[in-house]
Formats: structure tokens, sequence, C-alpha cells
């Protein structure tokens, strides 16, 4: 455990920001792989977080996708699906 750090999954990169492959993903490894853990900030900016996911939808559905992590998955879902939304309505 790393304090002020939580565990967001697994990369190929040791310098990744992002995992490619979450905790609960079943993967395949078809050579030997050198797997990184990826580290996020416990107390990442809300807003910064947000504007990133407005500006990536498909952040936005893998975040959707993988909300059984977190500690209440409805609500978060629910928040995925309103900004979705959002993001296809200001694109029109």
């Amino acid at each position: 455990d790393r304090e002020d750090y939580q565990f967001a999954g697994w990369s190929k990169n040791k310098d990744a920001q992002e995992p490619e492959f979450y905790p609960q993903d079943n993967i395949l490894l078809e050579e030997d792989t050198h797997l990184y853990a990826v580290w996020i900030k416990k107390d990442d900016d809300s807003k910064s977080i947000i504007k990133n996911l407005l500006q990536n939808p498909d952040k936005l559905k893998e975040m959707k996708k993988n909300t059984n992590l977190l500690a209440h998955p409805n609500s978060t879902q629910e928040i995925c699906d309103t900004l979705l939304h959002n993001t296809k309505r200001n694109k029109t």
C-alpha cells in the first residue's frame, strides 16, 4: 500500500498514468510480459478529472464499465450516464 494513493490497475508501461488492465479484468498474456502497478493520487482534483472525462467520452465509457470497483457503483453509473448524455448533446 502507498499512502495517499489508490491502486488503479496494471499497465505494460512503467510510466503509465492510467491502467491498461483493471483489477477485475481477466487477461491472458501470450508471452512473458512485465506489468506495472498504476497508482493514482487519492486527492486528485475532481474538477480536472471531470473536465478530462468530458473531453474523452471513451474514457468515460471505460469508467462506467469499471464502476463495480467503487463503493457506490450505482450512483457512479448514473453520473457517467449523465456526463455521456451531456457530451453527446454538446456535440450536436
